[in-house]
C-alpha cells in the first residue's frame, strides 16, 4: 500500500462517469441519476466540460424538468467543484473535496482536456487511514437542525432549503433520535404520489403531499456514531452503507449534537 501522504490521485481517477449535453433537460438529468445511481453528472458545452451537476443541488432547487441543464452552470470562482490536476496529491484533494461538499471533482491533463473523474468515496478509501488518530469530535457539525416527526413534508423541504443542507434528523418529544429523512426520500414520496395524480384538483393533491408527516418518511433506525469513534471508523461506515452522512451523538444519549458529511 502506497503512503497516502505521498500518494497523488493517478492511480484513482476514473473515466467512467455519466455526462450530459447543457443543452439537454433537467427531466433527463433526473433520469440519469436515477438509472445510474451517481454522485455526479459532468456537464458538457460543445464537448467541453463545462459543470458537475449534483443531484442534491437539482432536488433542492425545484426546477421544471424542462428547463436546461445549462441554468446550473456557475462561473468557476463561485463554483465548489475543483479543477484537479492528474499530480495533485490524495490528502489534500480529500480535503477540498470534503470541505467543498463535493462528491466528485473533475481531472484534466497538461493540456487541460478532461481525462476522467475523482469520486470522494474512492478518494477517502485511499487516505481512510489517516484518521485513524482524529476523533469524530474534532470535526463534525454541531448544534444540528433538527424536525418533530409530527411534521409535515411541506415543513421539512423548507427546513433543508433554508439551511442548503440535504438531511436532517427527526425527534420526538424529548428530543431524541427516532429517524432521518433526506432530499432523495422526500423526492421519492412527491414522485411516487404524483405518479398517482389524476386528473382534477392538482393543487389541492400537492398540499396533501406537503401534509404528509414526515414519521411516514422518515428512515428509521438510524446508524449513528459517537463523538469519541474516529474519523477513520465514521467513514468506514458511510462507505459500507453509502450513505452521505452520519448523525452524531454522545456515548450516553440518543439526542442529536451533530453531522458529519
Amino acid at each position: 500500500q502506497r503512503n497516502s501522504t505521498r500518494m497523488d490521485i493517478s492511480d484513482i481517477i476514473t473515466a467512467d462517469y455519466i455526462s450530459i449535453s447543457a443543452d439537454e433537460t433537467i427531466g433527463k438529468a433526473k433520469a440519469k441519476f436515477k438509472k445510474h445511481n451517481s454522485k455526479g453528472i459532468i456537464v458538457k458545452r460543445d464537448g467541453d466540460y463545462a459543470h458537475v451537476l449534483s443531484e442534491q443541488k437539482l432536488l433542492q432547487s425545484h426546477i421544471k424538468d424542462d428547463t436546461k441543464v445549462e441554468t446550473f452552470i456557475r462561473p468557476s470562482r463561485s463554483n465548489p467543484v475543483p479543477r484537479l490536476t492528474t499530480q495533485e496529491n490524495v490528502r489534500e484533494v480529500a480535503q477540498k473535496m470534503v470541505e467543498g461538499g463535493v462528491k466528485v471533482a473533475p481531472v484534466f491533463n497538461q493540456g487541460d482536456e478532461l481525462v476522467g473523474v475523482i469520486i470522494v468515496n474512492d478518494i477517502l478509501e485511499a487516505v481512510i487511514n489517516g484518521f485513524e488518530e482524529i476523533t469524530v469530535e474534532k470535526i463534525y457539525t454541531d448544534s444540528p437542525i433538527t424536525v418533530s416527526k409530527d411534521v409535515g413534508v411541506g415543513t421539512v423541504i423548507n427546513r433543508l432549503r433554508e439551511n442548503s443542507i440535504s438531511r436532517v434528523p427527526v425527534v420526538n418529544d424529548d428530543n431524541d433520535l427516532v429517524g432521518i429523512v433526506t432530499t432523495f426520500d422526500i423526492s421519492d414520496v412527491a414522485v411516487r404520489n404524483m405518479t398517482r395524480m389524476q386528473k382534477g384538483n392538482k393543487s389541492g393533491e400537492r398540499d396533501r403531499i406537503l401534509d404528509i408527516p414526515v414519521r411516514d418518511v422518515m428512515n428509521s433506525p438510524v446508524t449513528t456514531i459517537t463523538k469519541e469513534e474516529t474519523v477513520a471508523e465514521a467513514v468506514k461506515v458511510m462507505l459500507s452503507n453509502n450513505y452521505g452522512g452520519l448523525v452524531v451523538t454522545s456515548k450516553n444519549s440518543n439526542t442529536p449534537e451533530g453531522i458529519i458529511t
